[in-house]
């Protein structure tokens, strides 16, 4: 069957899918050729992208509708994904009695159908709803069933998500180990696929993960091959975050085997990131990115003994002790201003704090009121 008749899963992205006027388009147009099935299927796209696309309260009437329309044309399986899909978003806006019930009667839909893919679409679509209410043991049995089906289908994709989701939950469930293996499977999956944003988060997930369980070293490669993803898919904002997490991460690593190329590797994303959030307008976390970049430069000093490093650190604590005053943390632009005397005292300097800060707030107030 085509993407159109298939592809109903609630969590499966589109980066590169039919907008939704272009979707009004279409159906308006099936309905005046005076075919209605068509038309009807348009709809179900329609109300599935306005759920993907955080317009959960505007896709729930459309639902409504497609779903009464199948329902008159007779197509049982169309009803069920409807049903299905109806009771995911309702899980998410937290009216969960009516969302199990009409996931109750989407399963009976897709057992009178009979369709071994849509029965394992549906088995995620339960989990997700399950998931929503907290019940992450259930859920992760949900998800189980979603992945033996997909691979009984023959669908990479679902595989790939239904494994990124059991890592999910086995998270959460406090199993970090088990879920590293499953999202290692939905990054190697997403890879094939070449779904390059699911492939960098799941990436990035893989990171965060191998970092709670103590293999800070591995992490690296993920981190690296996430931050590459996102910044091919124009996906900015992850690009930027991630190359700050990793940065940090090899900031942490040089310091603590005394490697001068892991805080050079570390100094470089870190100048990513900042130019990154800078250009998205994040202000708070471009200074951030100073004061990581200040405390990388300083480490890199003690590891060097070289002064010259620690000089390179003080214009980017001011920074981030004017840029924290301007976004208006007050304490973290005290903190950055106490690490810059820490910074001159090491170069047998004195610096008043106290004038620091009140100079950066009021720079910052001054600003402020040109602006206005």
């Amino acid at each position: 069957m085509s993407d159109l008749e298939t592809s109903w899963l609630p969590l499966e992205e589109e980066p590169n899918g039919i907008p939704v006027e272009e979707l009004v388009d279409a159906r308006d147009a099936a309905t005046l050729a005076g075919n209605p099935l068509e038309a009807a299927k348009y709809e179900w796209r329609l109300a599935r992208t306005l759920y993907q696309t955080g317009q959960a309260n505007a896709a729930l009437p459309t639902l409504d509708s497609v779903h009464d329309r199948f329902q008159a044309l007779g197509e049982t399986l169309w009803v069920a994904r409807c049903l299905a899909l109806r009771g995911v978003i309702l899980s998410e806006l937290d009216h969960h009695e009516a969302a199990m019930r009409s996931l109750d009667e989407a399963w009976l839909g897709f057992l009178e159908a009979g369709d071994l893919l849509d029965e394992a679409s549906f088995d995620f679509a339960w989990g997700r709803a399950l998931a929503g209410m907290g019940d992450y043991t259930e859920a992760l049995r949900k998800y189980v069933g979603a992945l033996d089906g997909a691979i009984e289908a023959h669908d990479p994709q679902l595989a790939s998500t239904a494994s990124y989701a059991i890592g999910e939950t086995l998270s959460l469930l406090g199993r970090h180990s088990e879920a590293l293996q499953f999202v290692k499977g939905a990054c190697t999956g997403y890879a094939t696929l070449k779904n390059s944003v699911q492939a960098a988060r799941a990436d990035r997930f893989a990171a965060h993960l191998l970092m709670t369980i103590g293999q800070r070293k591995d992490a690296v490669t993920h981190f690296e091959a996430a931050f590459e993803g996102f910044l091919t898919t124009a996906c900015h904002r992850d690009a930027a975050e991630t190359a700050r997490e990793l940065g940090r991460l090899l900031a942490d690593l040089g310091t603590r085997h005394m490697d001068p190329e892991a805080s050079r590797s570390a100094l470089e994303n870190l100048r990513a990131a900042m130019n990154g959030f800078r250009a998205l307008g994040m202000n708070s976390s471009v200074a951030g990115c100073e004061r990581d970049i200040a405390e990388t430069l300083v480490d890199l000093g003690a590891i060097e003994l070289d002064r010259q490093h620690i000089e390179a650190a003080l214009p980017h604590f001011e920074a981030a002790v004017y840029q924290f005053a301007s976004a208006g943390q007050p304490l973290s632009a005290t903190a950055a201003a106490r690490r810059l005397a820490y910074a001159l005292e090491l170069l047998d300097r004195e610096v008043n704090t106290d004038a620091v800060l009140h100079a950066a707030f009021g720079e910052a107030i001054e600003d402020d009121n040109a602006v206005a």
